[in-house]
């Protein structure tokens, strides 16, 4: 298994290169105390792991369905977008 994390709490996104600006700054809204519903970010490292493949790894798809649980399985929205997308020369 990796060294760095597959998926993390929403709240605790703080690595650009693991979960992407867009989650970063969701976080900073929560640590603020705004209501911002909660979430889980799948990483960058999960994404290296599934290495170009259709299939997700079986460790990464246990994370997400644990991370899901815990959130208590309710209807949720999924935002995908590459890290390099939230830089300032690639956002729209």
């Amino acid at each position: 298994m990796s060294s760095l994390p597959l998926v993390v709490p929403l709240e605790e996104a703080n690595d650009l290169s693991l979960t992407g600006g867009k989650a970063i700054n969701l976080a900073k809204l929560i640590c603020a105390g705004l209501p911002v519903p909660g979430g889980f970010v799948v990483t960058t490292e999960a994404y290296r792991l599934a290495d170009g493949r259709v299939d997700i790894p079986a460790e990464v798809e246990a994370l997400i369905r644990a991370e899901y649980a815990k959130m208590g399985s309710p209807m949720v929205a999924a935002r995908s977008s590459a890290t390099a997308e939230d830089m300032a020369e690639a956002s729209m």
